[in-house]
């Protein structure tokens, strides 16, 4: 993985995963972001033709900073 690659990632605040800037994710705040599973297992529907979140994923429990 090249320098640039790094600085693309994201950590998600649920699981720890390291997400790829271009992969499918939830960013929900500068600080916060939750990879594809997680926001589904938190409850988001996603709408894969418009590229949308049409129901967000429930940010309960996660680190009050990263929250909006």
């Amino acid at each position: 993985m090249e320098e640039e690659e790094f600085e693309d990632l994201e950590v998600c605040a649920d699981c720890g995963l390291s997400i790829a800037g271009s992969t499918s994710s939830f960013v929900f705040s500068d600080l916060g972001v939750l990879c594809f599973a997680c926001a589904l297992r938190r409850g988001g529907r996603y709408d894969g033709e418009n590229d949308a979140w049409i129901v967000p994923p429930d940010l309960s429990g996660l680190p009050q900073e990263q929250r909006p």
